[in-house]
């Protein structure tokens, strides 16, 4: 009787081990994966991440969930990293980015596409609607910035474009491209207006 409760002890503890080891190698993949999937400066979600967000994004699209996305391009980062230093052109990246997360809800995603350059993903809202809250942030990134930001003026070109089902195999590039060519034509105008 003795040898069989130290081995279902043993079992026992064997079991209560390995389901420890088990939750602790899965929380270890889930920080993990929150680490390879966000962006290094601004904690949003990298480009590989984020387009595979959209991807699925665009599937629910074709389920019946409104999806809109909005390309954003920072104006005069250039200007800026070259006459205040990259910090400051970081800081600017960063204070850009924090005020878009402020401003919108959760749900919506924002994803860092490379340098200067983002796409936020707008689940079951209208092109009118997305605007609204883009406009709503290039008024107010103005007023509240770090002191550092007090000689630059914060703005950004945008592009905001909805998929086109009919096209199929290619949607989220033809979405992409909308939002991208939008967006220049935005930052066309606001040079021009400069």
């Amino acid at each position: 009787m003795g040898t069989v409760l130290i081995a279902s002890i043993s079992i026992v503890a064997l079991g209560i081990y390995l389901v420890i080891q088990i939750l602790s190698q899965k929380k270890k993949s889930r920080v993990l994966i929150d680490v390879v999937s966000k962006d290094e400066l601004t904690g949003i979600l990298n480009r590989q991440f984020g387009l595979q967000y959209l991807k699925e994004a665009i599937e629910r699209n074709k389920e019946g969930e409104a999806l809109t996305i909005c390309y954003i391009d920072i104006n005069n980062l250039k200007y800026v990293n070259d006459n205040f230093g990259h910090d400051v052109g970081d800081l600017l990246i960063c204070h850009i980015v924090n005020h878009l997360k402020k401003v919108m809800s959760p749900e919506f995603k924002i994803i860092r596409m490379g340098g200067d350059e983002f796409l936020t993903v707008f689940p079951n809202l209208s092109e009118t609607t997305v605007r609204t809250i883009i406009e709503a942030v290039q008024q107010t990134m103005n007023q509240e910035k770090p002191d550092l930001l007090n000689q630059i003026t914060v703005s950004f070109s945008y592009g905001i474009a909805q998929p086109d089902l009919q096209l199929e195999n290619s949607v989220l590039e033809a979405m992409l491209q909308t939002a991208d060519h939008k967006m220049y034509e935005y930052k066309r105008k606001f040079k021009e207006s400069t």
